[in-house]
């Protein structure tokens, strides 16, 4: 019982910091990404990711070093559990990432002031459902491509079916960001913020 309350050794707080700094600075710079969504974030944030996996690796060492010193199973097992943790952590991550950034992102505004009827994404294996958008109201829409194709936005304009390209090209494993517009004379513009 008196072993487990053997303070940490400084290689202890080492792995421990190895273990959890790289992580969750991670995180931080990843929930920061998507929020703000400037580029350099991802980078910085997958890249402490792979840091901390790999720092992960070097924590047994650190802890077979240190067993001689202070002999402290509870120490040892939850470090080595924080280490172990970094592996999921990246790998979900990862997965959030590739399905937000194979993710095609289209904000519909209405800026007119009647109701915008029956406006649907189609395309790219997608057939969404025909809903209408409120006089001067926003939604957003995220759609994830199954196949090559053009993206449309379908809407009734007096009671006449039209359609706007969104995009001439999507597919499965590329993304993007789109704001589709009707102004106050009902005229539909779409702007591309993906190149």
């Amino acid at each position: 019982m008196e072993t487990n309350k053997i303070p940490m050794t400084g290689m202890q707080l080492l792995a421990m910091r190895l273990a959890t700094v790289p992580m969750l600075a991670g995180l931080v710079l990843l929930i920061t990404w998507q929020q703000v969504e400037w580029g350099p974030f991802i980078i910085m944030g997958y890249g402490c990711l792979a840091i901390g996996v790999l720092a992960a690796l070097f924590v047994p060492f650190l802890l077979l070093r240190s067993w001689p010193q202070a002999p402290n199973v509870r120490n040892t097992v939850l470090v080595s559990l924080l280490a172990v943790v970094n592996i999921p952590v990246a790998f979900i991550s990862v997965v959030q990432g590739v399905h937000r950034y194979t993710r095609l992102h289209v904000v519909i505004c209405n800026d007119a002031d009647s109701e915008w009827r029956s406006v649907q994404l189609v395309g790219g294996g997608h057939l969404g459902e025909a809903t209408p958008v409120a006089k001067n109201a926003r939604v957003t829409r995220n759609v994830w491509a199954t196949q090559d194709g053009r993206l449309e936005l379908h809407y009734l304009d007096n009671g006449v079916p039209r359609r706007v390209v969104v995009d001439g090209y999507v597919t499965r494993n590329l993304g993007g960001d789109y704001t589709v517009i009707r102004d106050s004379d009902g005229v539909v513009t779409v702007a591309d913020h993906t190149h």
